[in-house]
């Protein structure tokens, strides 16, 4: 699976890997579990999405963590900045 940007100018990958999709069987909610390995300059960890309402597919669970983990760091740098400026 190949997530990026597939215009003719600007041909780059944001994730690239193999997701695997496994049976549940006894969740209240859901039947299936989608997993992959996701290794973007930190150690590697694996990641697992329940497919419950927003998530769907294997595409939309790796969209969703992707979105995640931006919007994570965007917090983590913007509460870094308001320490500096604490401090100054």
């Amino acid at each position: 699976m190949r997530f990026g940007d597939s215009s003719a100018r600007n041909k780059s990958t944001v994730w690239e890997g193999l997701v695997e999709v496994f049976r549940l069987h006894g969740h209240p909610k859901t039947d299936r579990v989608y997993a992959w390995m996701h290794d973007p300059k930190k150690p590697k960890r694996h990641v697992t999405v329940l497919d419950i309402h927003p998530i769907s597919s294997e595409i939309e669970a790796v969209t969703a963590t992707i979105i995640k983990d931006i919007r994570d760091d965007q917090e983590s740098q913007e509460s870094k900045k308001s320490r500096t400026a604490k401090t100054t």
